[in-house]
């Protein structure tokens, strides 16, 4: 393995003999990351430097020239993700209680417009000390649902 001066991997040799190196190049506009692969491949991931707190966009550029997109709105709650035409979108909410943020919706469009949405809620069902005894999950997806209901904790019985 080769480091640079700052300790970063730049030079890999693996088990086949083969070369991987690492390189960054830093813009005013937007970071890449390259990974040069064995067969000369290469795959640039690139962050783009925010200005004014706007939405965060990354790119994954293949040696073929396909683009994989990816941009997060400045809050956080929403990513969009591009490649090929094909659109989707996910969005979070907060959880609260577990200090998370839980999936709420993909939707995917295909570039005939054609769309498939899912949707996530949970629901809690918690004991008057507040203690969470099941977990409700119901997924739907174009508007056919599948519910999940899973027990956390059972009250123990005194007679």
């Amino acid at each position: 393995m080769d480091y640079n001066s700052i300790g970063r991997i730049i030079k890999e040799i693996d088990s086949n003999q083969e070369i991987w190196r690492f390189n960054k190049d830093i813009t005013k506009m937007y970071t890449d990351y390259i990974l040069t692969m064995p067969e000369n491949n290469t795959k640039t991931t690139r962050r783009y430097i925010p200005i004014n707190k706007e939405d965060i966009k990354e790119e994954i550029i293949y040696s073929n020239g396909d683009i994989f997109t990816k941009i997060t709105t400045k809050e956080g709650m929403t990513d969009i993700f591009t490649e090929d035409n094909i659109i989707s979108k996910v969005v979070y909410k907060n959880n609260e209680r577990l200090n998370q943020k839980d999936l709420t919706s993909l939707t995917t469009t295909q570039p005939s417009g054609l769309k498939r949405t899912t949707t996530y809620d949970i629901k809690y069902v918690d004991n008057i000390e507040n203690v969470t005894l099941s977990k409700t999950q119901t997924i739907k997806t174009n508007n056919k649902a599948i519910v999940v209901k899973k027990m956390i904790m059972k009250m123990l019985q005194i007679q």
